[in-house]
């Protein structure tokens, strides 16, 4: 088989400020695309019902949110899209990063 062009989601948690010392430290995410070019977002999507989910999350969005709320707009985003996605959208698991793991 040949490669496969994949664009992904990557997100983690530094426990301290970086070496480079750019004032990062927290969580972190970051989407990468297939040619390689990687952007930090505060959030992002891809898939069938990522659209759907993105205007859901500039809605509902913002800075800070504690874990519950989190999650909270997490299970808004999958009723989304249970309800506007034509096709069967499976099942959803929500994992939580933090600085333990």
């Amino acid at each position: 088989g040949g490669a496969y062009p994949v664009n992904c989601l990557l997100g983690g948690f530094d426990k301290q400020e970086s070496q480079i010392n750019d004032g990062t430290y927290g969580p972190s995410l970051f989407w990468m695309d297939y040619m390689g070019a990687m952007q930090k977002l505060d959030y992002g999507t891809h898939g069938y019902g990522g659209s759907f989910v993105t205007a859901c999350l500039d809605r509902h969005y913002k800075k800070n949110m504690t874990q519950e709320e989190s999650v909270a707009l997490m299970k808004t985003c999958i009723k989304t899209v249970h309800t506007r996605l034509t096709m069967s959208s499976g099942q959803f698991v929500i994992k939580v990063i933090d600085k333990n793991g």
